[in-house]
């Protein structure tokens, strides 16, 4: 898993108090684990600002206890699953913290060279 955020960079871009001490560790875990899972390609040696604003954003949905929620706030499913003689299909609905995060990084200058 790369590292693209840390707990520090998250306190310095949303305060101190963007959750509580205990929770910071997972939440930053969290987050990097997302954007390792996004597979960003022709990022430079240094994690640009954009993506640690991103980052930040995904560890307050983390600590908040959003990020992974299995339901949208309306309460619709965000995944289905199919049954059809034995053959079971899932499909999964875009949660609107995924779709913030992709457009946020889709507008960076970075990423529309890769």
């Amino acid at each position: 898993m790369t590292t693209y955020i840390t707990v520090a960079d998250v306190d310095k871009l949303l305060g101190p108090d963007w959750t509580a001490a205990d929770k910071k560790a997972r939440a930053v875990l969290q987050a990097n684990a997302y954007l390792t899972a996004l597979n960003l390609l022709g990022l430079p040696d240094v994690t640009p600002d954009d993506v640690k604003q991103a980052g930040a954003f995904l560890a307050s949905a983390s600590a908040a206890g959003v990020l992974y929620r299995q339901q949208t706030e309306s309460g619709a499913p965000t995944s289905k699953t199919v049954d059809a003689d034995g053959i079971r299909s899932r499909r999964a609905t875009p949660h609107h913290s995924r779709l913030a995060i992709r457009h946020c990084l889709k507008m960076s200058s970075w990423l529309s060279r890769c």
